[in-house]
């Protein structure tokens, strides 16, 4: 491996590790208002359906990864840039670069919360900080399967944050082609 590739790897997990952090914090903060947002017409003791607070859970990791790590590493993407911003070219420069070892990363979290799901039983403290990482996998209840929907989810989350912040870096430097695509 080069220094290079180690670095960016070292790089994008610390960056996760900032980002599940933040986003737990986040998520303490939210807990509240969300409760009251999605159960206020359920009684005290009835049964919940936590679905809507594993799919807001996605979009505050999404919002705590880019604080967490995009915002700061985007910031030298100005080198590259272009006279047009293109989606599509952006998001396969990013795959090419240092996306592919965030599909790998996280490719191997939701692995080791999969089988940390299945190894330890149910109070699993384990898989707590993974949790915030691929939160719509308690929603499907068949193994393996809610691992790949939470990870499809996840790295559609990350990809389209990751893309967002170089679009913005593109209308700060580009400021008279705000509308062009």
């Amino acid at each position: 491996m080069e220094k290079n590739t180690a670095e960016i790897i070292k790089k994008q997990i610390w960056g996760i590790v900032k980002s599940g952090i933040l986003c737990f914090l986040l998520y303490l903060l939210l807990s509240i208002p969300m409760n009251i947002i999605f159960y206020s017409d359920v009684p005290a003791d009835g049964s919940r359906n936590f679905t809507p607070v594993h799919i807001a859970t996605v979009f505050i990791y999404a919002a705590a990864f880019y604080l967490g790590y995009v915002k700061k590493n985007c910031e030298t993407y100005e080198e590259n840039m272009k006279d047009t911003f293109s989606f599509k070219e952006c998001l396969t420069d990013y795959l090419r670069d240092e996306g592919k070892y965030l599909f790998l990363i996280y490719g191997i979290l939701v692995v080791l919360y999969e089988i940390s799901a299945h190894i330890i039983p149910a109070p699993n403290f384990l898989n707590l900080p993974l949790f915030f990482l691929f939160s719509v996998a308690p929603i499907i209840q068949i193994p393996i399967l809610d691992m790949i929907a939470a990870y499809i989810v996840t790295m559609v989350a990350v990809l389209a944050v990751s893309v967002y912040a170089r679009y913005r870096v593109y209308k700060h430097w580009h400021p008279k082609n705000k509308h062009s695509l």
